[in-house]
């Protein structure tokens, strides 16, 4: 189950929330496409809601470990250009 709060700002910042005082977080679901979605249940209608939850894309400069680079001889440094510049981000 995710953070409540953080589920209603994803629906807040998509423009597909505009009275989020009128909806209760209910959970998280992974779907059989492999997509996740927030579900919200209005208060009054009792009627769910989803909204898509997008992929987070990682923070590559927190994963780079830079004393390793430093390292690393120019041949290797080539090689890892290509694997990154294959990533679609």
């Amino acid at each position: 189950m995710r953070d409540s709060e953080t589920a209603f700002n994803n629906a807040i910042n998509k423009g597909l929330m505009t009275k989020p005082e009128d909806y209760m977080y209910m959970y998280s679901k992974t779907f059989a496409n492999g997509l996740i979605h927030d579900v919200f249940k209005h208060r009054e209608t009792r009627h769910y809601e989803t909204v898509k939850i997008e992929p987070e894309m990682p923070d590559f400069n927190k994963a780079i470990n830079y004393d390793v680079l430093d390292t690393m001889s120019l041949k290797d440094l080539n090689k890892l250009d290509k694997i990154l510049s294959k990533i679609d981000y």
